[in-house]
């Protein structure tokens, strides 16, 4: 299995980059991947145009979790949730509800 470092998805604004990992399920490991990616973002020679930049870190995920939630508002995360018409066939599965 190969390993990468990189984030779900990276947008461009002009004065504004937002790093966004999405997880089906909540998890704080997600934290740190974003924590980390934020870092190397600021430090990629590739991206030192936008050194000046804003860059907002957001976890995306299917439901609401209070503890993972708690841990991304301490260390300055976005916790957003979407939940397109499929995540519930896809939680009747794996819940096996």
């Amino acid at each position: 299995m190969v390993v990468g470092r990189w984030a779900d998805i990276v947008t461009f604004e002009p004065n504004i980059i937002t790093i966004i990992e999405a997880k089906l399920e909540p998890s704080p490991k997600a934290v740190g991947q974003l924590q980390l990616y934020g870092t190397m973002f600021k430090q990629s020679p590739r991206f030192a145009q936008y050194a000046a930049a804003q860059v907002n870190l957001v976890l995306l995920t299917s439901r609401v979790d209070t503890h993972v939630q708690e841990l991304c508002e301490s260390v300055g995360v976005k916790y957003e949730v979407f939940r397109p018409e499929w995540i519930v066939f896809w939680e009747r599965q794996r819940f096996r509800i």
